[in-house]
């Protein structure tokens, strides 16, 4: 923008003079043509006026321009040619103050004005452009304080830089800094009443600000909130989605048959909004939670739409209604709908977790896994799931827009839950909805969670981002969904007369309600100790939890659990307990923090846990390959089998899965058949064997392998990580040692033959003494002489490794040395191929019980290599 000088001097009052004669002395027909224009003498003579201040302006004389246009005001305070001449001169200053005075004015008399609006949101300073373009890239890549620092920069060039509030509003509108979004939306609506987005986002900053104040402020933040949104729907309804943010505000005052309503209108206006679906769900929801089944009821018989008749269906499950809501949920899967059918197949889910039909009920949640065609269907999946999400699992999903990339990601987050991936029934995903069962029956909060209703009274619990997006349960539920049953609970009821040393003061006669749960150290879990709270001010259902425990009663009840609890017990003064309960309180976060971005299943306490033993060896396969063998085996006295012929019916089911980095399943195995007719062919040593082959790349994959009685009365497996090794190299290489209850010539009858040889292979790595011990391993590319033959040396050894006997420490030969310290066979072997097949039997009669680690070592006396290879075992 020009900015022109001020008139000062003889030549400029010169200028002037001409200007000002020219004026006076023309003809109407040459003059500007003006809206104010009238036949009238009077409004011709202040036609004339502006028509001089207007040519004055132009000629940059800004201050003679300034007395004509206030002369005409005062033949006419409403002349918008007046109000913008004026506006206009101070737009050429850059007067922000004067900017807004002059326009703003005009803009009374007429809203719609385009010069007015344009002078208003636009800067005059060229130099402010790249700055905003610069702050609102920073905005846009999530960088907010950085953004926030260069918007305030072009406010400094121009202060009236219209960009720059509205880029200020939207940077704290994501930090959800409501009162700085008032600030900055207010400031446009200052100078454009009716910008959209400004009253759009002023209806929600006062909403939510005003939902944790108390009733009066609440009240009249709400008021406003409801006059943002209404100015909003009175110039466009269709403005995003402000119907929606209409019926939340509603929701926020808990008047749920108005937020439904509002959600039903934003839905015929656009029916498209994933979002508003989601939402208008959870509308519902709340609405069968707070309000009279009979009310409910009326409304949905006589509601018009498929929302109706599926919440119908889920009044009826919430109820016990199990066959009215059965009914219901199968019909409307059977028609044409306007919703999405996920909700409905996934209360099917909690619907079959209620009557104990399991297979039913996992069979409903892959079907809907499956069935995700649309965005929809996989935010309503979403709903269900993420109340265990873990941080990086969130970001991942964010970042999804293909249907198919999301319905994948379900499919992982089940797979990578569950403890016996390899059963088609997934365990962790029936426990998680037997959890969300009980938690909505039990730890259903959807209140307002403020500082007030807070026992942490300092923020020192921290949580990950999945805690945020919970709507409908107390801190007790949270925890509940990510762990089950604890194993211990206590509750305090009455104080105990010792003062409290969380305060100078004497203990009150009444204690908060309070709760500590404690979940016992486990193989795979560390011990987890929560303490909650309802405080004083808090109301119903609104379970918190607590850092750290301030009243002797509870502690008391608590004693035993832990150490740091105890020593908060012991402690004689206020300065010694608030050290105490300060390190209490940072570890409790780090425990919080930790226990909030983790899971873990449960299994029920009648599930005894069958006894299982895993082996894997690796040898080199087909075109770069690695051939990994599992050996699995259960003691047969594991198998209950006097049960199984008493009881014909019952079953047993076992397998065996391998799966990539991604959990992407690479094979797996799954058998199920009467456990009255196990495989003898099977068995050996009184154990129940399988072995599982894969072709796999050299990698690491995750081993699963699992095995129960269909009465789930036992059951075991376990999960690991396996690194695949590679056989590729051209080297003197031994595959992995295979131990082996037995190794005979080809028996077509066995199920365990390899080659020209049947190896019953042992899987727990346990041998009686009574007993030989069978070795087999594989040694590939060894070097050929001139003659194409190989010749190599092989040495075993047997080391004692857990001391037994007064701690002496044994070394034993192979093939029965015994009574030696130290012995070392070696054998001399010649052979025509560069790969060589072994396999060796034990005699171990004459070692003593422990565990023993056995040694191979082969040497290439071709290439003069060498290269060994050891397995752990134990002698009984």
């Amino acid at each position: 923008m020009v900015r022109y000088p001020e008139s000062t001097g003889r030549c400029s009052l010169f200028t002037f003079a001409v200007i000002f004669s020219f004026v006076a002395i023309s003809p109407a027909w040459l003059l500007p043509q003006s809206q104010e224009q009238n036949h009238g003498s009077k409004i011709s003579g202040l036609q004339l006026i502006i028509n001089a201040a207007d040519s004055l302006r132009a000629a940059g004389f800004f201050k003679e321009s300034e007395d004509k246009y206030h002369k005409a005001l005062k033949l006419n305070k409403k002349s918008l040619d007046a109000l913008k001449g004026l506006g206009k001169i101070a737009y050429a200053r850059q007067d922000w103050g004067k900017i807004k005075r002059w326009f703003k004015k005009v803009l009374e008399i007429d809203p719609e004005n385009e010069e007015a609006i344009y002078h208003l949101t636009t800067s005059p300073n060229e130099r402010i452009v790249p700055v905003v373009r610069r702050a609102d890239s920073l905005r846009t890549a999530g960088k907010y304080e950085e953004a926030e620092e260069v918007y305030k920069k072009a406010l400094k060039i121009y202060q009236g830089c219209f960009q720059a509030f509205r880029g200020l509003g939207k940077v704290y509108f994501e930090k959800q800094n409501w009162a700085r979004v008032k600030d900055w939306y207010k400031q446009i609506l200052d100078v454009q009443p009716r910008d959209l987005e400004a009253g759009y986002c002023l209806g929600i900053a006062y909403r939510e600000a005003g939902k944790t104040d108390k009733h009066i402020i609440k009240k009249l933040h709400f008021g406003k909130s409801k006059k943002y949104f209404a100015g909003v729907i009175k110039i466009d309804s269709s403005f995003k989605d402000v119907l929606y943010q209409r019926g939340f505000l509603e929701r926020r005052k808990e008047k749920w048959f108005e937020s439904v309503r509002w959600g039903e209108l934003q839905l015929l206006s656009k029916p498209d909004l994933v979002h508003v679906q989601v939402g208008l769900f959870k509308f519902y929801r709340l609405l069968l939670k707070n309000k009279g089944e009979r009310e409910v009821t009326k409304m949905l018989r006589t509601a018009e739409g498929d929302w109706p008749a599926y919440f119908l269906g889920e009044l009826h499950r919430l109820k016990k209604r199990y066959t009215e809501a059965d009914a219901i949920f199968r019909s409307l899967l059977n028609q044409e709908l306007t919703i999405s059918k996920t909700p409905i197949l996934l209360s099917l889910v909690r619907l079959n977790i209620q009557q104990n039909n399991e297979e039913q009920a996992i069979g409903y949640f892959n079907l809907a896994t499956d069935s995700i065609k649309f965005e929809v269907d996989s935010e309503f999946l979403f709903e269900d799931l993420k109340y265990i999400l873990k941080d990086k699992e969130l970001d991942y999903f964010k970042t999804l827009s293909d249907v198919e990339d999301k319905r994948r990601f379900f499919h992982r987050f089940g797979e990578s839950r569950d403890p016996t991936p390899v059963s088609p029934v997934n365990v962790r995903v029936l426990e998680h909805y037997r959890r969300l069962v009980y938690a909505e029956k039990n730890y259903w909060f959807d209140g307002v969670r403020n500082e007030v209703t807070d026992p942490d009274k300092f923020g020192v619990l921290k949580f990950p981002k999945s805690y945020e997006l919970n709507e409908e349960f107390n801190d007790r539920g949270l925890i509940y969904i990510r762990y089950g049953e604890p194993d211990q609970t206590a509750t305090t009821v009455s104080p105990s007369p010792r003062f409290n040393l969380a305060s100078t003061s004497i203990v009150s006669s009444t204690l908060p309600r309070n709760e500590s749960w404690l979940y016992e150290q486990s193989a795979d879990q560390p011990k987890r100790i929560f303490h909650f709270m309802v405080e004083p001010m808090a109301s119903g259902n609104n379970w918190r939890l607590s850092p750290v425990l301030a009243n002797f009663s509870m502690l008391e009840d608590r004693q035993g659990w832990d150490p740091k609890l105890d020593r908060l017990l012991s402690v004689r003064s206020q300065s010694e307990y608030l050290a105490a309960a300060h390190e209490m309180e940072i570890e409790n976060s780090e425990v919080v923090f930790k226990a909030m971005s983790n899971d873990s299943h449960s299994w029920s306490k009648k599930v005894m846990p069958l006894k299982m033993s895993a082996f894997v060896a690796h040898f080199r396969g087909d075109q770069g390959k690695t051939r990994m063998e599992v050996y699995i085996g259960i003691q047969l006295k594991e198998l209950s089998l006097k049960k199984a012929q008493q009881e014909k019916s019952l079953e047993f089911e076992y397998g065996a899965g391998i799966y990539d980095s991604h959990l992407d399943e690479q094979a797996k195995f799954f058998e199920k058949h009467p456990l009255a007719d196990i495989d003898p062919k099977r068995i050996s040593n009184d154990y129940f064997i399988n072995r599982y082959v894969f072709d796999l790349k050299p990698e690491t994959y995750q081993l699963s392998f699992y095995a129960q009685s269909s009465d789930k009365s036992k059951l075991g497996g376990g999960n690991f990580d396996i690194e695949v090794p590679s056989f590729k190299n051209d080297k003197l290489n031994l595959s992995d040692l295979e131990l082996a209850f037995n190794i005979v010539p080809f028996d077509s009858s066995s199920v365990f033959n390899r080659g020209e040889l049947s190896i019953v292979p042992n899987p727990s790595a346990k041998f009686k003494k009574s007993e030989p011990m069978f070795l087999y391993y594989e040694i590939y590319n060894l070097t050929k002489d001139e003659q194409g033959v190989t010749s190599f040396e092989t040495e075993y050894s047997i080391n004692q490794i857990e001391r037994q006997k007064k701690g002496l420490k044994r070394i034993f030969g192979f093939l029965g040395g015994g009574g030696k310290e130290s012995i070392s066979i070696k054998n001399d072997h010649q052979g025509h191929d560069e790969t060589s097949f072994e396999y060796a039997s034990f005699d171990v009669s004459k070692l003593d019980s422990g565990d023993y680690r056995l040694t191979v070592k082969v040497n290439d006396l071709n290439g003069d290599l060498d290269s060994e290879k050891t397995v752990k075992l134990r002698l009984e």
